[in-house]
């Protein structure tokens, strides 16, 4: 029960990498909202909602094309193997056609 465990002290590049990102990401937002709130006032907050609202519309228009995009690669695969298989022989165009 006295199961003792002990941990490594080290950081990999990963790990480096992810605390200065995350720290400029977090000091970022406060410099950007203070220095907005200084240069427009209380506008400031309107555009804060408007950039809201256009990260939202273009995250999903963003899914949306992905989905697209992801319906056109089934069918351009589907066609592309309808098309193998009529070419050797396991299924003739007209068969296929009629129900």
């Amino acid at each position: 029960m006295n199961d003792k465990v002990e941990l490594r002290r080290e950081l990999n590049g990963f790990d480096v990498t992810n605390l200065v990102v995350g720290s400029s990401i977090g000091a970022d937002i406060y410099i950007a909202a203070a220095l907005g709130a200084k240069m427009v006032g209380p506008i400031s907050l309107l555009v804060w909602l408007l950039a809201g609202i256009i990260a939202c519309m273009r995250s999903f228009l963003n899914s949306q094309s992905l989905e697209l995009r992801i319906q056109f690669q089934k069918s351009v695969l589907s066609s592309h193997l309808f098309r193998s298989f009529c070419r050797i022989g396991v299924l003739s165009r007209q068969s296929a056609m009629t129900p």
